[in-house]
């Protein structure tokens, strides 16, 4: 009798835990709705879960859908603001750098920009190491980062914000100095 009492305790125990988990399995989205409904639940879980796993299970028969497994990965990586994360994004080195440059931007952590594998002419490009440099530098409003981005927006416009003309004389091109002190007169 003692074991019956423990064993029914046990069960509702067991489905407690079970109902009180939000946790939803990939068995709440259906294989068989339209495929794109089924891809579309699997997305939100994925990035609700933060769970690379989930994306896997997107089923890639359409090309113009927008819902694939490469962009649920970057959804969740995202999400979940980790950079070491950005790897596992399966396609080329471009995704990997938009992927850091935008977790950097969100953390605002110039130190993510550079694990960004940049080269020497791409300075100006947005997802280079120079380019995410530049953009946390004027989100923090640091005016060492816009120097080390030498990306002359990023420092005019952090000089501009903090109303500081002698950022100007940090040029060493004149004529970029001349321009920076006209901006800001």
């Amino acid at each position: 009798m003692d074991y019956k009492i423990r064993l029914f305790f046990f069960l509702i125990l067991l489905l407690t835990l079970n109902a009180c988990s939000n946790e939803i399995t990939t068995f709440e989205c259906n294989p068989i709705d339209n495929g794109d409904n089924y891809n579309k639940c699997l997305f939100e879980l994925a990035v609700e879960q933060g769970n690379l796993d989930i994306c896997e299970k997107i089923q890639s028969y359409h090309s113009y859908t927008s819902i694939n497994t490469k962009n649920c990965y970057e959804a969740v990586v995202i999400a979940k603001n980790d950079p070491k994360l950005c790897n596992k994004i399966k396609n080329d080195e471009s995704d990997v750098r938009t992927c850091l440059s935008t977790i950097a931007k969100n953390k605002k952590d110039y130190e993510i920009c550079l694990e960004i594998n940049s080269y020497e002419n791409e300075k100006s490009y947005t997802n280079s190491k120079y380019g995410c440099l530049a953009d946390v530098g004027e989100l923090k409003d640091d005016i060492a980062l816009c120097v080390l981005s030498e990306n002359s927006n990023c420092f005019i416009n952090v000089a501009k914000d903090k109303n500081k003309t002698k950022y100007c004389n940090l040029y060493s091109d004149v004529s970029q100095m001349n321009l920076c002190r006209t901006i800001l007169d």
